[in-house]
Parts: C-alpha cells; sequence; structure tokens
C-alpha cells in the first residue's frame, strides 16, 4: 500500500476541509495536496535512483512539516519524524545510525551533511557519503518516529502504511471525527498525541486542523480558541494548565469557546488537582489518551471518568502476573496500528514482545472490565508530561560535568502546580555548578528535559548493600524541592 498516494487522495476527496498553520494561513486541502505532489517532483529528482531513501524532518509544526512528510512518502522516500529540539549529538546519531540521505530542519545545515539542494518548500540538506545504517527498513515500512523511552538514544521506529491508516482510522471512529469537525492541536506533530489523533485522523475524516507552532502563553491559547471556534482541542498537560490559568479572567464569549468544545483531549499524564478543579468550575472537562508509540492509541477516556479510559476495538491489554485481585501489573498491549521494528536498534523491538506478540510496554496498570486504570512504571525512565526520557542517558550527561566519583541520582519532582518535572542530585564533597548542568542536558538531549532542581548532598539514602534507595531518593529530592532553591 503506498500511504503517500493514499492521503493525497484523501486530501483531494476532503474539498471543504483547510490545514491551517501557526501564523494563521489556511490551505484547503485539495491545495495542500496539489503542493504536496508537487513537491514529491523535486524530491524524486533530489534524491535520484536511491531505492526508498531516508529523509529526517525535524521542522515545527506547520505546511512546511505537512507538505514535506506527504511528499516524501508520495515520493516513495521514508520520511523519519522528529522533534525539532531534538540536540545537535543526538541528531548526529540517528543521521548515521538511520543512513539519512537528505535532512529538513530548522537549524543551522553545517552539520547536518555535504550540499544543499533548494526546492520550493526550503533547502534540503543532502547526504553524499557511504551509507552507516546500521540496518534496512522493513519492506513495508511507510515512515518511522521516534521513541526515547526505551533506549539510550532516540529509538527510530518503524510504521507500515496500514499500522497509520489503523492508528488513524480507529481513532476517528472512536472520537466520532468527521468533516463538521475543527481540530485545534497545541502538540508538535511529530508526537504521538498529535499524530494519531489530529493529524493523520484529520485527512481521513474530512476535519480541518489548525496547528501551533510553538507552545503560546495562556493568553494566546484562549485567544487562538476564541479565533478558531475548534470542536476539537489537542494538547498536554500543560496546555491545560495554562488555560485553567487564565480562564477565571477570560471574557466571557472566550470562556464560551473552551467550553463549546466537544472535545477537549490530553495525553495520559494526569492533571493537576487544582487545574481539573479549576477547569470544572467553569464546567469544562479534560479527556485522557492512553498510547504508546509503540502501539499506537490504546484507551480513550471519554466521558471522562477515573483511569484512562475504555479500551479501543483495536486494542487488548493483556496483564503480566495478573492475580485477579485487582492488584496492578504489567501492561503488555497488541494493537492493529503497532511498530514493525525499530530502524537502529536491530532485534531490540522484537525482544520487547511476548510470546503471544503483545508488546511489553513498561507500565504498569490494572483492568476494571474494559477500563484501564495507570500505575507508573516498571521500568527506569522518566516520563515528563507525556515525554519519556531514560534516567542512564540522563545521568551520564550529567556525570560529564560533575566531579570525578560523584553519584548522580536522576528523577522525578513534583512542582507546586501538581507537575512532573526533571530532578537531579549529586552526592559529592566537591563544588557542584547547576547552570552548567542545566546547559549540558539542553546541549546534549533538549530544553525539554532541563532539570527543574539540581542539588549536592553528602550522602543519599542507600540499602544496606550500598545501593541507592530509589523510592527513598525521590521522596528526599522532593523535600528538598519543596524547599525551592538549588544548592
Amino acid at each position: 500500500m503506498m500511504l503517500g498516494q493514499t492521503l493525497l487522495e484523501k486530501l483531494e476527496h476532503h474539498q471543504d476541509a483547510v490545514f491551517v498553520d501557526g501564523r494563521g494561513a489556511a490551505l484547503p486541502f485539495p491545495e495542500l495536496a496539489k503542493r504536496c505532489a508537487e513537491h514529491a517532483g523535486e524530491l524524486r529528482a533530489l534524491i535520484g535512483g536511491r531505492p526508498r531513501p531516508r529523509l529526517l524532518l525535524a521542522k515545527e509544526n506547520g505546511t512546511g512539516l505537512v507538505v514535506a512528510l506527504l511528499a516524501a512518502l508520495a515520493a516513495d522516500a521514508v520520511p523519519i519524524v522528529v522533534d525539532p529540539t531534538i540536540s545537535d549529538d543526538q541528531l548526529a546519531i540517528l543521521l548515521a545510525d538511520c543512513g539519512v540521505r537528505a535532512v529538513l530542519a530548522d537549524r543551522d545545515p553545517a552539520r547536518l551533511g555535504d550540499r544543499t539542494v533548494q526546492t520550493a518548500e526550503g533547502a534540503w540538506i543532502v547526504r553524499d557519503g557511504p551509507d552507516t545504517a546500521v540496518s534496512a527498513p522493513a519492506p513495508d515500512t511507510a515512515l518511522c518516529r521516534l521513541s526515547s523511552g526505551s533506549t539510550k538514544t532516540p529509538a527510530c521506529v518503524e510504521f507500515s502504511a496500514t499500522a497509520v491508516l489503523n492508528a488513524a482510522t480507529t481513532w476517528a471512529a472512536a472520537s466520532g471525527l468527521s468533516g463538521r469537525d475543527r481540530i485545534l492541536c497545541f502538540a508538535g506533530l511529530y508526537n504521538g498525541l498529535a499524530f494519531n489523533t489530529s493529524l493523520i485522523p484529520a485527512m481521513v475524516s474530512g476535519a480541518s486542523l489548525i496547528v501551533s507552532a510553538a507552545p503560546p502563553t495562556g493568553g494566546h491559547v484562549i485567544r487562538m480558541i476564541d479565533e478558531h471556534r475548534p470542536t476539537v482541542i489537542v494538547g498536554f498537560p500543560v496546555l491545560y494548565e495554562r488555560i485553567a490559568h487564565r480562564i477565571d479572567s477570560a471574557d466571557p464569549q472566550q470562556v464560551r469557546a473552551v467550553q463549546q468544545a466537544r472535545l477537549r483531549l490530553s495525553s495520559a499524564a494526569p492533571l493537576a488537582a487544582e487545574t481539573r478543579h479549576r477547569l470544572a468550575r467553569h464546567d469544562i472537562e479534560v479527556h485522557d489518551y492512553y498510547g504508546t508509540i509503540e502501539t499506537g492509541p490504546v484507551t480513550f477516556n471519554h466521558p471522562a471518568a477515573d483511569g484512562q479510559g475504555r479500551l479501543l476495538p483495536n486494542a487488548v491489554i493483556a496483564l503480566a502476573d495478573d492475580r485477579g485481585d485487582g492488584t496492578y501489573a504489567a501492561l503488555n498491549i497488541k494493537t492493529t496500528s503497532g511498530a514493525t521494528k525499530f530502524l537502529n536498534y536491530p532485534g531490540l523491538f522484537e525482544s520487547q514482545l511476548d510470546a503471544g506478540g503483545f508488546f511489553c510496554s513498561g507500565d504498569l496498570g490494572f483492568l476494571e472490565g474494559d477500563r484501564l486504570f495507570l500505575r507508573g512504571r516498571v521500568s527506569g525512565h522518566l516520563n515528563i508530561g507525556g515525554k519519556k526520557l531514560s534516567r542512564e542517558l540522563l545521568r551520564e550527561c550529567v556525570e560529564s560535568v560533575v566531579p570525578a566519583g560523584a553519584t548522580v541520582f536522576a528523577g522525578c519532582v513534583i512542582d507546586r502546580d501538581g507537575r512532573d518535572a526533571i530532578g537531579v542530585l549529586v552526592e559529592t564533597a566537591g563544588p557542584l555548578d547547576p547552570a552548567l548542568i542545566r546547559s549540558r542536558v539542553r546541549e546534549r538531549l533538549g530544553a525539554s528535559y532541563t532539570p527543574a532542581f539540581v542539588a549536592a548532598v553528602a550522602a543519599l539514602p542507600r540499602s544496606g548493600t550500598g545501593k541507592v534507595r530509589r523510592i527513598d531518593t525521590e521522596k528526599f529530592m522532593n523535600e528538598l524541592f519543596a524547599k525551592g532553591i538549588d544548592r
């Protein structure tokens, strides 16, 4: 199945739908399809006769990203869609390990390739050297997206056309999307929340799609909602925190615009109690979505109730070591929208499947009927506002700038608004520079993983065998964080 051709045909069919980028430029779906087809011709000339070359897209939300994605698909290339804020170090590793042949990015191209080719959609940076990929894409792979939750560096996750369309059609049916809807999406289109509930479902259903180019302030969020009058709002918990902080002072018509959206969707990361309380005073309810990048959408919490919602029709969860007494267990998941493999970690994805082909998600939870309740993670990874990060990778990053022999602990702290943030404790007698630690993390891992709290301590809580006790250390770190200062 040619995913690019299928999606272009959908765009041509939905003549009344429009795509609106973060700067307000509106493009009817048929015109978007025409622009994509024209750029596909440019990409065919750029890549020459190379079979299914990998093209990396590191663009902010906007028309340019969507056109490049669909054009790459139509040109029979394999697009790799990544967070535009990915660090230079991680991007360099991806380019090499995935055998990327050309890059379209919102950054200085000097380190990205060998030459620049100008097109109607911007400058592509071409890499002319030998193929350095650690593996080839699966024969049915249509596109790739990144996961940072189960590997030290981001895993390049492969998806077939069938998986992409199954995720979109299942979500569109479950959420009732149609040509009458207007989706206002504040999440990055590279992320599963936006990709699986907004970008591809809009093309499939004919819903209009408006995207925000960057995380806006609370006032700007309210104004965008008032201007576009969406029927569906999509964003991570921080979006709803910003709405909650401004809703009491907003104009009545702005409040009504938020209220009149039939669906306000967030990730499974919990909203702070104060946020829910403020929104509830205005009869504003937020609905959770749960999924993983490896499986696609799994549950939908609508109408809103306790837990993460009911299983979608194409999803099955098996509880590892389930005792049948409501005790939480590891979640193993199978859907029709699952990944094929990791391009840059051969064999790793396959090792995370159980004997029945269920993906071992690393999440903990339990089921009451078909309703899911999450209870944390099995593995040593952090989940910050819906983004996952390897503790080991963060710890190694910090260790590169602290005194030799220091012990680094990376964990979660809870801020005064109830949000998860990154905290770092360093067991050392030497001097510590929190600003240097934050700078190094931003440089290597990206700004979204900058620690909110950094402190030096004389001793970390340890067991009798000398191992750091994670639960006790996170509790200790949160007690220090509550005092409000690095040290």
